[in-house]
């Protein structure tokens, strides 16, 4: 403050002699320049501090807006939080209100699939039904002229009773002849009974005579029982007599086939004869011939002349007694078709029938269920028999549950604890079913002898329904089951833990039922023979209740074809061979020609339109299996 340019200003120490005046005007212009430089100085520090008052002023304006903004910020940020937290609660509603609308898409999506669903099983009750109706309409159109027709029989009948009458004159001289001859038939009887003391030689001859089956010794103790689905059907509604009402779906070779199965069991030596056969499928007229030339000529389907729904049998032959029809034919839907028949000297009784409550609708109209007899058995006493045929085709395996468990609720409340029980049938079983049928059932099976014990086979058989080239005939051309390989024929004893006699041991085997000659067939064009006798092979069974069980081998029955163990192998008419199996394109067969390379059987195949199977399908067969 005190400097000056050029020079410094320093108060001079007052002398005693006093201020001079020129310094003291010095000091005086002196302090009035301080007071002005202070003056400026005061004013500058004025202005400075009204500025910094200002710019302070601005600044605290500046804060207080700030703080205005951030008190603003703090509220619109409040808002905002709440209009987050109001969005976020609309998005959650809307989530679960999607939610609930997609639950109630699907719910409505699952009502219009089972109302779909349901729309086509009532479309199809609706076709089932005018299909019925139809069949009724046709049926009742077919009875009007049924009874047109028994007017005129009944006047043609009017005029047969004279001849009948004139016949009754004959017949009383027949009888009278009868009783003559049976007066001497006793008196043989009588001579053969004592020469029977002399020896056990004469016994099987005695026997014969006196209507009995004659037991080999050593296998009293047996039970032998036989289950044969004999393909014979023919659907015939609105119809008693063979030719009337309508007739549809005949199988192939049917007349041809039966005498085979009439001659296969004629030829049987009295000692083979099994003691229960179990028959399937006798839907029509050339089925009744088995049992009119193996039982009695007045067996009929409807069990007209039989007692007690079991006719005794009057021919010579091996057998005793035959049961009707399961469940008779009506004029809209045909019987049950099983039949089943015991040797001589064995007994039928409590007969006792049932129709299956489940079924699809076209078993429906074939009445199937299952039949119940006792057999009356002179070694080992009575064994109840059960013989059914159930649900056909693999995707009704749930129905044949329901049909298993109907059988076993029978057999639970109707046969006696302790008893001997045994089931026989087609029972349509795929292999996978076979255990829950047992199980269903509370039966028992021991393993298969694929290889035979009552007939040793050339070739292991594990199925009864065993189509494919070179197996059963009647199955290779059917284009449904021409692959089929199915233990569909089934025989087992009830055992439900020990609620039933088991027997002390059972084998039990597949057995192709050929004949002797081939015979000619119209199942492919041009034409083939063939032997087998049914599209299923039968199922044959031993079981031992004691210890008189010998095991006796089948004789001859091996075929035109040899199935037998160590048997020459013959192709029928019409088929050639390639790896030990007969087909109708190998060389020599009837379609041998359609092959490149002239019936080269390692050439290449072309498709056949006269066989459901094309020819490298058969091809690949040949390998695969050794018949």
């Amino acid at each position: 403050m005190f400097r000056r340019v050029g020079c410094d200003f320093e108060p001079s120490i007052e002398k005693d002699d006093g201020v001079s005046e020129s310094e003291r005007k010095a000091l005086e212009d002196q302090l009035t320049r301080l007071r002005r430089q202070h003056e400026e100085a005061e004013l500058k520090s004025q202005k400075k501090i009204v500025e910094l008052l200002e710019k302070t002023s601005e600044q605290q304006r500046a804060l207080d807006e700030a703080k205005d903004k951030h008190r603003e910020f703090q509220l619109n940020h409040t808002e905002l939080q709440l209009k987050v937290d109001e969005l976020e609660t609309k998005h959650r509603a809307s989530v679960l209100k999607a939610q609930e609308e997609a639950d109630r898409a699907k719910d409505l999506a699952d009502k219009h699939q089972e109302v779909k669903q349901e729309l086509e099983r009532h479309k199809q009750r609706a076709e089932a039904l005018e299909k019925e109706r139809d069949q009724q309409e046709e049926v009742a159109r077919r009875h009007q002229e049924h009874a047109q027709q028994a007017h005129q029989e009944v006047t043609e009948h009017l005029s047969k009773l004279e001849e009948h009458q004139k016949e009754m004159v004959a017949l009383r001289e027949q009888l009278k002849t009868a009783s003559e001859e049976k007066k001497q038939e006793e008196e043989r009887i009588q001579q053969m009974q004592e020469e029977l003391r002399r020896g056990v030689a004469f016994r099987e001859s005695v026997d014969r005579s006196l209507g009995k089956a004659w037991t080999p010794p050593g296998g009293e103790d047996v039970f032998s029982i036989m289950n044969v689905n004999t393909f014979l059907l023919e659907v015939r509604i609105a119809g008693w007599a063979p030719r009337q009402g309508l007739a549809f779906g005949s199988k192939p070779d049917m007349q041809a086939r039966a005498d085979g199965l009439v001659r296969w069991f004629q030829e049987l030596k009295e000692d083979e004869v099994p003691d229960v056969v179990v028959f399937n499928e006798i839907f029509s007229k050339a089925a009744s011939t088995i049992f009119r030339q193996l039982c009695n000529p007045q067996w009929r389907r409807n069990g007209w002349y039989a007692k007690d729904n079991v006719l005794a049998c009057s021919t010579s032959g091996h057998f005793g007694f035959a049961t009707r029809v399961l469940n008779p034919a009506g004029w809209v839907k045909i019987s049950g078709g099983v039949v089943i028949m015991v040797r001589k000297g064995l007994y039928i009784s409590d007969f006792h029938e049932e129709a299956y409550v489940d079924h699809d609708f076209e078993d429906g109209m074939s009445q199937k269920g299952f039949m119940r007899v006792r057999v009356g058995h002179p070694s080992i006493g009575d064994v109840w028999v059960i013989g059914s045929h159930t649900q056909a085709w693999p995707q009704n395996a749930g129905i044949r549950v329901k049909q298993w468990k109907q059988m076993w609720r029978h057999i639970d409340a109707t046969i006696p604890e302790g008893s001997k029980l045994v089931i026989a049938g087609d029972m349509n079983t795929e292999t996978s079913e076979v255990e829950t049928m047992k199980k269903e059932l509370h039966s028992e099976s021991p393993p298969l002898d694929e290889s035979g014990f009552w007939l040793p086979l050339r070739t292991p058989l594990p199925y009864s329904s065993y189509g494919g080239g070179g197996q059963n005939a009647y199955l290779h051309y059917d284009h449904q089951e021409t692959h089929e390989k199915s233990p569909h024929d089934q025989i087992m004893y009830v055992s439900a833990g020990n609620k039933y006699l088991s027997p002390k041991s059972m084998r039990w085997q597949y057995l192709p039922m050929k004949s002797d000659g081939c015979f000619p067939s119209a199942i492919t064009t041009p034409n083939i023979s063939v032997d087998d006798l049914s599209d299923h092979y039968a199922a044959y069974a031993q079981l031992c209740y004691g210890s008189r069980c010998q095991i006796q081998q089948l004789s001859g029955h091996r075929g035109f074809t040899g199935i037998g163990l160590g048997d020459e192998i013959r192709c029928c008419a019409g088929r050639g061979m390639v790896a030990g199996k007969c087909f109708d394109w190998a060389p020599g067969g009837v379609h041998a020609g359609q092959l490149r390379g002239g019936g080269n059987a390692g050439s290449a195949a072309e498709t056949r339109t006269e066989s459901p199977v094309s020819e490298p399908e058969k091809a690949a067969d040949a390998p695969e299996e050794k018949n």
